[in-house]
């Protein structure tokens, strides 16, 4: 995850990261930023959301095979007031769908993930559960994963590294309907 981040945020800043390696000398990994001739002015931060940003006891499965992001994700949205239900890839998030009939409101899922694509997961998830709401995630920026076709033009997305403020207004704005995305992976 933190190289395909760290391309990523260069990417988009006009940058480009080259890479090498020489056996038993190690690698080196070279980021160029275009420069700025001009004074940069300080940007002020945005307010904090109010309260209505808090989870209001909805149900999230959080599906991602990196222990420590699915980790960071579920303590993001406990503190938000969700209860998250976790899943290490698709097949377990599957058979977790199949076997529990308790509500789900939000897939949160992965979008590259070993064995099955979350694009792909979403398309069995909802013919279990028509209707589902799903966001997206990934280390690529959203660009490129529509680019590469692994994600659909106007899916609900959320790029990774994410914070806890930005994790809960984009979980917010989709379960409320903000962005609404059935479990085709498409706008509604």
């Amino acid at each position: 995850m933190g190289l395909a981040t760290v391309y990523g945020t260069v990417n988009q800043s006009g940058g480009s990261v080259t890479v090498s390696s020489k056996p038993g000398s190690g690698t080196t990994f070279e980021v160029y930023l275009p420069r700025v001739e001009e004074a940069v002015e300080a940007v002020a931060a945005e307010p904090p959301k109010p309260a209505h940003s808090l989870g209001h006891e909805e149900r999230i499965l959080v599906v991602e095979d990196d222990d420590a992001v699915r980790r960071m994700t579920r303590e993001f949205l406990q503190l938000r007031g969700y209860t998250v239900l976790e899943a290490r890839g698709a097949t377990d998030a599957i058979q977790f769908v199949e076997r529990h009939q308790e509500t789900i409101d939000l897939v949160l899922t992965d979008v590259v993930m070993p064995g099955m694509k979350g694009r792909e997961l979403v398309d069995r998830l909802g013919k279990l559960r028509p209707g589902l709401k799903v966001l997206y995630m990934s280390a690529y920026t959203e660009d490129d994963a529509v680019n590469i076709g692994i994600l659909n033009p106007g899916t609900a997305f959320i790029e990774k590294p994410f914070g806890p403020d930005d994790l809960a207004n984009k979980v917010r704005d989709v379960l409320t309907g903000n962005i609404h995305v059935s479990a085709a992976g498409g706008p509604t």
